[in-house]
């Protein structure tokens, strides 16, 4: 069907193009989030308009800045449940929650898993903070998209859960600091 496109925006925002179908990785679009502030350009709308749907990891204000769900509104925001509750409550009635057991359909041919990610943090007061990763598989290929994670045993099994081999993976490389 095509390559597989990716176009990095920042942190851990992402876009992914896998068989038509255009998705976009926690969406932090504003110059900055709380204290952290951007060294680079904010991204350009245009290259996340028109998305097919959102994938959230975990509700960290660097992954799911609220100013920032609300504009993507109208697409479909996946993420574990409690986060979806959390984002419903928020008036983002475009929230669905994922599990680590089924694939969901995205559009066309293009389905997404929720996957495990480990993620040591701190609780954040008022927000849940289910974390997690998401598989992406269309005929072109799959796309691990491991979110905040550090390693686990089970990542050797990432490519059986994901049904086949892994053609590309988005793994964080650590850490933070005042900026972006």
């Amino acid at each position: 069907m095509g390559p597989i496109r990716v176009a990095w925006l920042g942190h851990a925002t992402v876009v992914i193009e896998l068989d038509g179908v255009r998705v976009l990785t926690d969406p932090l679009l504003q110059k900055h989030a709380g204290p952290l502030r951007r060294r680079t350009p904010q991204p350009d709308p245009a290259q996340w308009r028109g998305v097919d749907a959102v994938l959230v990891s975990h509700l960290h204000h660097d992954h799911a800045q609220l100013r920032s769900l609300r504009q993507v509104a109208g697409r479909p925001l996946l993420s574990a449940a409690p986060n979806v509750e959390w984002m419903r409550r928020r008036h983002l009635a475009d929230a669905v929650a994922l599990d680590n057991e089924r694939w969901t359909r995205i559009a066309r041919n293009v389905e997404v898993r929720q996957v495990r990610a480990d993620h040591q943090h701190r609780p954040m007061p008022r927000r849940p903070n289910a974390a997690n990763g998401h598989v992406l598989r269309g005929p072109s290929g799959t796309v691990w998209v491991a979110g905040d994670t550090s390693l686990y045993p089970e990542m050797s099994a990432m490519a059986e859960i994901a049904g086949g081999g892994i053609d590309l993976a988005l793994v964080p490389i650590g850490g933070w600091g005042p900026r972006l």
